[in-house]
């Protein structure tokens, strides 16, 4: 009785909290969430009153089922009128106008807006917070935003020699903005402004309400899980204390002058670091269903080729590899786009809801990247003359916020490192988990700085996940880590190609394998095979 009463009263809440978020201000992918969480919601209150149905009553228990019936018809009323509303908002934005059209082709979005999503079953009590642990969340958020085809397309043409494309208009324009408004703090940090594109009329609405909703709704997720709430309340109270955030008062008169990002954690338990991090979604719309990501820039892409950069990197008989601590975060924004970078947050349910400002580079806006790579190249320029090596490997040895640099003998290699060191620094970065194969370029550096504190003697088991690659230090070798393929007496096409399209590999080392797996993919598609249909044993044997 106990279990029914909980679910039914999830599924009340759930629906309060549908209607104070305004479906018609939704985006399509947002709104299918909601509609996979209201079934699976619903599905559990009834499937709970089946089996309260078909429990013993206890000796003396007296129960008036005509009560809980009563609940439960009423929970099914709202049931179909939450669910009413949510299909007809999706309908009306599966309506293909010329705002929708002109906006998906300006992106290049992969979003397929008049198709039909078909989401996959679901069987879990969990819907918010880290949605990389829920593989049906996954898999759902995958299907809206593309579909099997463009996957297999992408598939096939990793192997592509890469062809750089023509700048467009818009990447013309942001890369002006950006020398335009670029300027340095008097503490020798870079501070950037929002690449608008229409700085003059910036053409957002609502969005506090929106990101308020998702934030409750996340917030009770996480408080069923006090370790991933303490350790998520320590990564929003780190951007106070370092600066990276301050506290504003909220007023109403702004709304539209504003946006603010939703946002949750995501879990990376592989991570030797940092294994929480906080993720900022620019791409929530507004009430005018205009998101932040949507008038911005995105910038042209300037991060270098991954497998030309690995393989000029082993060159050098001597490498080292270092990251950049928090690189967005060392960034400023020029004050008058922070409120364009606003939250909401409490460090208890008891508490009020407060505003904050992001005040630096927020990873989630479509332009982070570019305007962080870019002020890196920034940097370079700024240093030439006076580190030349480092203006080097900033130009041509960095991963985003990876370096991977070198030389031919020790003595370079240290010169290197001390440069590139020292230019970052002056603008606030901060290199940390350095690696080497040899132990002298580490000399000297602060051992709470190393990847591994026992690095230095380069211990058998050192190893570092280099740009998705694994590297064993002390054996200066590449492996991969391979997860074993469990055994099964049958595969269906949809479980055969998950397991193929987790074969990462852009630099061709693993084409014996890869290619047997493209030969069984070509096989399943001339067998025609349905998603759910297990396969032909002769086509796994090929």
């Amino acid at each position: 009785m106990e279990e029914f009463k909980f679910c039914i009263s999830d599924l009340f809440e759930y629906i309060e909290e549908h209607y104070e978020t305004h479906p018609e201000d939704e985006s399509i992918y947002t709104l299918e969430i909601k509609r996979v969480e209201l079934n699976a919601i619903y599905d559990k209150a009834n499937k709970s009153y089946d089996a309260f149905r078909r429990t013993p009553q206890k000796p003396g228990e007296t129960i008036d089922f005509s009560k809980v019936k009563e609940k439960l018809k009423k929970g099914h009323q709202l049931y179909l009128k939450c669910l009413g509303s949510i299909n007809q908002a999706i309908d009306d934005l599966k309506t293909p106008t010329p705002t929708i059209k002109e906006r998906a082709s300006d992106e290049n979005t992969s979003r397929d807006i008049g198709s039909s999503i078909h989401l996959p079953p679901c069987d879990t009590d969990i819907f918010y917070g880290d949605f990389v642990t829920w593989p049906p969340f996954r898999d759902m958020f995958t299907a809206i935003y593309t579909t099997p085809d463009k996957l297999l397309t992408q598939f096939w043409e990793v192997e592509e020699v890469p062809k750089k494309p023509l700048p467009s208009t818009s990447d013309i324009l942001c890369e002006q903005h950006y020398q335009k408004t670029t300027r340095r703090h008097s503490t020798g940090r870079y501070v950037v402004t929002l690449p608008f594109k229409t700085p003059e009329k910036i053409d957002l609405g609502n969005s506090r309400h929106i990101a308020l909703a998702q934030y409750l709704r996340n917030e009770k997720s996480v408080s069923r899980k006090p370790e991933i709430k303490t350790e998520y309340d320590k990564a929003i109270n780190e951007y106070l204390e370092l600066g990276h955030m301050t506290k504003i008062e909220y007023d109403p008169a702004e709304n539209t002058k504003t946006y603010y990002l939703p946002h949750h954690a995501v879990i990376k338990p592989d991570r030797l670091t940092t294994q929480l991090r906080v993720v900022f979604t620019a791409s929530c719309p507004t009430s005018n269903r205009n998101s932040l990501n949507d008038v911005l820039h995105t910038g042209p892409i300037l991060q270098a080729d991954l497998v030309i950069l690995v393989v000029k990197w082993r060159m050098f008989r001597i490498v080292f590899n270092a990251d950049i601590q928090k690189m967005y975060r060392q960034i400023l924004v020029e004050s008058k786009h922070t409120p364009f970078q606003r939250i909401v947050f409490r460090r208890s349910p008891n508490d009020p809801i407060e505003d904050f400002e992001l005040q630096t580079v927020t990873f989630g806006i479509n332009c982070a990247p570019y305007l962080a790579i870019r002020t890196l190249l920034k940097l370079a320029d700024d240093v030439q003359e006076t580190h030349p090596l480092a203006a080097k490997i900033l130009r041509n040895g960095m991963y985003v916020d990876d370096v991977l640099a070198g030389a031919h003998d020790v003595a370079n290699a240290k010169m290197a490192r001390d440069e590139l060191t020292s230019s970052l620094e002056s603008a606030g970065f901060a290199l940390r988990k350095w690696t080497s194969n040899d132990p002298k370029v580490l000399s000297g550096i602060s051992q709470e700085h190393l990847l591994d504190t026992n690095l230095l003697s380069l211990p058998e088991s050192n190893s570092t996940k280099t740009l998705g690659i694994r590297w064993n230090a002390k054996k200066d070798a590449f492996f991969f880590v391979i997860n074993p393929i469990h055994d099964k007496t049958s595969f269906t096409k949809r479980e055969e190609l998950s397991i193929i399209a987790k074969l990462f590999d852009p630099a061709g080392w693993l084409s014996p394998v890869v290619v047997t797996a493209k030969i069984i993919m070509q096989q399943i598609w001339l067998d025609k095979s349905d998603w759910d249909e297990s396969l032909k044993p002769l086509t796994l044997h090929r």
